[in-house]
């Protein structure tokens, strides 16, 4: 990924949202047709367990780039008191019941959004990048779609990260091979899977 978005995340992380609702930019210079979304603090969490766990941190909210072709980068961090609220939001991130909720999330706003015939869903850990931190963990949705001429995959990756009292959450989610039917930026998707 280009170096332009990475700090249009950072910038957008650090400046916060005073809005209840996502609000797209264009990147200057309209770089690569790249979008930045600014998601509220709290919008996404709709897993009942992560949302209880992660209400006590405290962070300005979430950013989203979009590339043209239909690929969501979606950055977050929160702040805890201590490493033991992190370590319960950490763990209330990677449950089975969250990552359950998340795929089914995902699955509920690909057919709402694109009107795709779902022919299978599978979850399983994913690799995080990242070496650092306390506890890491990654997860991937994996959707099978039915396609005009094919069977297509699309997917979401989360990466949750904790380090000391701090939570890092990182999404991708790749949505190109749904080709022209993709309209980018798609907040709702990012929820989803939050």
């Amino acid at each position: 990924m280009a170096r332009l978005p990475l700090l249009a995340l950072a910038v957008a992380l650090l400046a916060g949202c005073g809005t209840q609702e996502p609000v797209t930019k264009t990147i200057p210079g309209d770089f690569l047709g790249y979008k930045l979304v600014q998601l509220p603090r709290g919008y996404g969490v709709r897993c009942p367990a992560a949302m209880r766990a992660r209400h006590s941190g405290s962070g300005d909210g979430a950013s989203m780039v979009v590339n043209e072709s239909g690929v969501q980068l979606v950055t977050a961090a929160l702040q805890f008191s201590d490493a033991g609220g992190a370590q319960r939001a950490y763990a209330a991130t990677i449950s089975p019941q969250t990552r359950q909720c998340y795929a089914d999330g995902f699955v509920a706003e690909l057919v709402r959004k694109y009107g795709v015939h779902v022919r299978r869903v599978g979850t399983g850990p994913s690799k995080v990048a990242s070496q650092v931190g306390d506890e890491r963990s990654g997860t991937r949705v994996s959707v099978v779609v039915a396609g005009r001429r094919r069977d297509v995959t699309v997917s979401a990756d989360t990466a949750a990260i904790r380090i000391g009292s701090e939570l890092s959450l990182d999404q991708v989610i790749d949505l190109t091979a749904l080709g022209s039917r993709v309209r980018a930026p798609d907040p709702r998707l990012a929820e989803a899977v939050s």
